[in-house]
């Protein structure tokens, strides 16, 4: 996600995870940006 830049929002337990809270959780819950440029750079990473 990060080498093609695709423009998303972590969110959920994942998020609280990565700032340094003590959630568990087991997915990854991401909001996408939903634009062709975006879309075609997540289509690329989802590729790798």
């Amino acid at each position: 996600m990060r080498a093609p830049r695709v423009r998303a929002l972590l969110m959920g337990g994942q998020a609280c995870v990565f700032y340094g809270a003590a959630e568990f959780s087991r997915d990854t819950d991401l909001a996408v940006v939903a634009d062709a440029i975006n879309l075609a750079r997540l289509r690329k990473a989802l590729e790798q």
